[in-house]
């Protein structure tokens, strides 16, 4: 059984859930039937089953609500690094999956479908690194959702000081009709350096809400690698809290819709410390009658000063049906700061493809390698090679 102090806090959010009033964006979601849903177990997809043949890999894999595998190396288990569902996390009263809740790093009572998270989430990841301790390989969180599924997760990640790591949750679902909401939930410690990478390619039957938030530590530095490239309608919001001096973070988006995808993307870099450096850059290729809207927002407290900012957003548009619509935004309180920001929207360039094309390249090619083009100045701030070409894979099928 889940702890007591755990019942009381899905309590208190079930409190707020109830008293918070409906958002008309999250109108698709019927909230009283996640509250009240069952949840059900399935069997590994083989589509699974290949990332289970190296041991040396440090994994989770989750299939719908239910952690169905989980693989620690020996060396990590030596380091003392825990790896679970958060389910058990819950049931051993672990110390620091509680610290990071009793922080509220991310509150119940923001709005409507995060208090539905906090109050009803039945699935998840937590995972713990000690300080100091030495990670060899990136920790993997594989999700797949199947069978008209609709699943509510929680992660949580709790660094102590002096460590490296990267984080890498990937997103798959069949042809069903699926509902994702998820958020995260990361605390790292003084001279940390913490990559969340989030690669999301499900079924264009799937709808996904995700929240993340990351509290970063003195001179640690927090770095976000996101794509976004599956569902039909895929609602995120990723902020940053450089809470202490000397934290710095760098804030990767990059998503393609084709079709009649939907995104809506909200992106925060809150500096509240002196000394603190953080940059947001959004870039997307949007085709058919896709659209997105991408807000993006740069807050500096009144005791933040030399804190350097910077914001950027810019889309590619493939077809004259795209649509796009970009919302920079700088709030600024101290008056010792550079802060600046920049966004575009533009068409394809025809003669760019005429001029590929004139290369003996065909048409559906000079595409894919103007979109690669514009693309290629945020995927080469990407660190891990194997990220960057799995991108690559995607970003071939959807121009196909």
């Amino acid at each position: 059984m889940a702890s007591m102090w755990l019942e009381q806090y899905k309590m208190d959010a079930e409190e707020s859930f109830n008293s918070l009033p409906d958002d008309n964006k999250f109108s698709f979601i019927d909230f009283r039937k996640m509250a009240s849903r069952e949840w059900s177990r399935h069997e590994i997809p083989e589509s699974a089953r290949k990332f289970m043949d190296d041991k040396s890999r440090m994994i989770i894999i989750q299939v719908n609500s239910n952690i169905v595998y989980t693989n620690v190396p020996s060396y990590a288990k030596k380091e003392g690094v825990i790896l679970e569902s958060i389910n058990d996390a819950a049931k051993s009263n672990n110390p620091f999956m509680v610290e990071v809740l009793d922080k509220k790093i991310i509150s119940p009572s923001e709005d409507k479908v995060t208090a539905m998270n906090s109050a009803y989430f039945d699935s998840g990841v937590f995972l713990f690194i000690p300080a100091n301790a030495k990670l060899k390989q990136p920790i993997y969180h594989l999700v797949f959702l199947s069978d008209s599924e609709k699943v509510v997760s929680k992660t949580i990640i709790r660094s102590e000081h002096s460590n490296n790591f990267m984080f890498v949750e990937e997103n798959y679902s069949d042809g069903t009709e699926v509902f994702y909401n998820s958020t995260a939930e990361i605390y790292a410690d003084e001279n940390t350096s913490a990559c969340f990478t989030n690669i999301q390619n499900m079924d264009k039957n799937a709808v996904v809400v995700t929240k993340r938030r990351a509290m970063v530590g003195r001179n640690s530095k927090m770095k976000w690698v996101v794509g976004r490239f599956g569902a039909r309608t895929d609602i995120s919001e990723r902020s940053t809290v450089l809470n202490e001096e000397g934290a710095t973070a760098d804030d990767i988006e990059l998503f393609m819709g084709s079709e009649n995808q939907n995104f809506d993307i909200k992106s925060d870099m809150n500096h509240e410390k002196p000394n603190t450096k953080g940059n947001i850059i959004v870039k997307g290729v949007l085709d058919g009658s896709s659209k997105a809207l991408s807000k993006g927002l740069i807050k500096i407290a009144k005791n933040a000063q030399k804190s350097d900012s910077f914001l950027a957003e810019h889309t590619l548009l493939l077809s004259k049906d795209a649509k796009m619509d970009t919302i920079p935004c700088l709030e600024i309180e101290a008056n010792d700061v550079r802060c600046t920001h920049s966004a575009s929207i533009s068409q394809i360039n025809d003669e760019h493809i005429f001029y590929i094309r004139s290369r003996c390249i065909d048409e559906n090619e000079s595409k894919k390698l103007a979109v690669i083009g514009f693309l290629n100045s945020v995927l080469e701030n990407i660190d891990d090679s194997s990220i960057v070409s799995h991108i690559h894979e995607i970003i071939e099928k959807k121009v196909e």
